[in-house]
């Protein structure tokens, strides 16, 4: 829908339906809570220009809804590295994944010690079979192919530190 509707890569979303983007988490999960085919009005900023777009929303696909209710039983949300955000962070430009952007307290990853800030690098089905994360649609690629696991482990990144957590998936 986002393609169709004509936004691009780099496009910044500055209002929707009137109200101003303030919070990334805040407007994805507004979004994520709407019908499929609600139409919304988005004003955006492009190459420093405002630019109005009406956006009919469509339904996740499979992959999507799988990871995202994963995401919700682990107590993690999500974001992509920009390049502003590696820079906020302290990485360098050439590091890729995706970063935990809240934590639910109590949740099975605040458990394991998850943080807001920590980047997710890579994901281990077990300790022999690890695959690096560059983006969110890695992740969800991966996260499809544990199945009916009672347990991930993700590979994160903290300033100069890498880890492995294993986190309990609850049911």
């Amino acid at each position: 829908p986002a393609d169709t509707a004509g936004l691009q890569q780099g496009d910044i979303i500055i209002e929707y339906d009137g109200k101003p983007v303030k919070n990334v988490n805040k407007f994805r999960n507004d979004v994520a809570m709407m019908s499929p085919g609600t139409t919304i009005h988005l004003k955006i900023l492009r190459n420093h220009k405002v630019k109005k777009i009406e956006v009919i929303l469509g339904c996740q696909n499979d992959g999507e809804a799988v990871s995202a209710g994963l995401m919700h039983k682990l107590g993690i949300e999500l974001e992509p590295l920009t390049p502003e955000i590696a820079t906020k962070l302290g990485y360098a430009s050439d590091v890729s994944g995706v970063v935990i952007s809240n934590v639910k307290p109590g949740s099975p990853a605040a458990q394991a010690g998850l943080r807001p800030t920590f980047l997710i690098t890579g994901i281990a089905v077990d300790w022999n079979n690890q695959k690096p994360i560059k983006n969110i649609s890695e992740l969800n690629s991966s996260l499809q192919e544990l199945g009916d696991r009672k347990y991930v482990i993700l590979i994160v990144r903290h300033q100069n530190f890498q880890r492995y957590y294993t986190i309990k998936i609850s049911s």
